[in-house]
């Protein structure tokens, strides 16, 4: 026998995090403004260990089965549009923050007037908070290769006003080619992915490969102050594209996204950048989502990559290489 609404909802009151919050989320969604609104003010409130605990316990049951696109305001002082039924949706409406470490590390690397590269710049939030700090006189690169991620791109973009940031279509690289783009699985739509693979094999389009170098305009190189690399696997490939910069003396930082497929290629093509061109290498590791409320840890001095691929064999790692002689300010 079906068991009786009012049963349904007994239970349901039993288990506020695993039965009810979700429930109501799911329902919430149908009003996107309300949904908007109610989880924006679950992140208002006065202390950080009560926002911290909100977002543990409220917010993050509320979306987890919520289907909306919301706009929400997303740290610093810019809106997004997002889906919740996409992992990155969820973690910005929820708490507006994606990659808190990351996003407290980019104030202390670009400045007003400078240039950034964003590889892999997926629906644009990164893209979106260095468009505020370098302002009207820096430039932005948003590279994003696959169709929905791009679309969406633009969308946040135009949502902002952020003329300043150049959203191009391709794929970064080691040289011009084409290649085979993976799109994501449904859900996680930051997981799109380059390849390499041959004609036959199952992909969703072919894309255009450039390197860095062939994307940032001549006039642009000089301010380059900083090249953020999240490509899922392709970043030893994004690396040798960047190299010529290097090698015409030009000085920024890099963020780098070491992915437990590739982690041997990446940390190699790092670990030679470091070396031939002066690099300081430091640990950026991602914080735990239970965490988005608590201060982003400092970024550790590493001696040498090894711990980073202890670190990335069942996660992804970001590194930061910054010019011999800077140090990060971290707030």
């Amino acid at each position: 026998m079906a068991a009786r609404p009012y049963a349904l909802w007994a239970r349901a009151f039993l288990s506020p995090r695993g039965r009810l919050l979700p429930a109501l989320g799911r329902r919430l969604g149908h009003h996107p403004r309300l949904a908007a609104g109610v989880l924006t003010g679950l992140r208002r409130a006065p202390a950080r260990r009560l926002r911290s605990v909100l977002y543990r316990n409220v917010s993050r049951p509320l979306v987890e089965r919520m289907d909306a696109r919301l706009v929400v305001p997303v740290a610093p002082g810019s809106r997004m549009v997002v889906d919740t039924s996409d992992t990155m949706g969820r973690v910005l409406a929820s708490s507006g923050v994606w990659e808190p470490h990351v996003t407290a590390l980019l104030p202390s690397l670009l400045s007003p007037g400078d240039v950034s590269v964003d590889v892999g710049a997926h629906i644009g939030y990164h893209a979106l908070i260095a468009s505020r700090l370098v302002g009207p006189t820096g430039v932005v690169y948003a590279i994003e290769p696959s169709p929905s991620a791009f679309g969406e791109l633009e969308e946040n973009l135009a949502l902002n006003t952020s003329s300043n940031v150049r959203a191009v279509r391709v794929a970064a690289g080691s040289s011009n080619a084409r290649a085979h783009l993976v799109e994501a699985p449904a859900g996680n739509t930051g997981e799109a992915a380059i390849r390499i693979v041959e004609q036959e094999a199952a992909s969703d389009g072919e894309v255009d490969v450039m390197p860095v170098t062939s994307i940032v305009e001549e006039q642009d190189v000089s301010r380059l102050r900083l090249v953020k690399i999240d490509v899922e696997g392709f970043e030893p490939e994004v690396l040798a594209g960047v190299r010529p910069l290097l090698e015409r003396g030009c000085s920024f930082a890099l963020i780098v996204e070491v992915h437990p497929h590739r982690i041997a290629a990446t940390l190699e093509a790092l670990e030679h950048l470091r070396t031939t061109f002066s690099f300081a290498s430091y640990e950026v590791v991602r914080v735990p989502a239970d965490d988005r409320f608590a201060p982003a840890p400092p970024p550790r001095p590493l001696a040498t990559f090894h711990e980073v691929e202890r670190l990335s064999r069942d996660k992804t790692v970001n590194v930061l290489l910054l010019p011999e002689g800077s140090r990060p300010r971290w707030p």
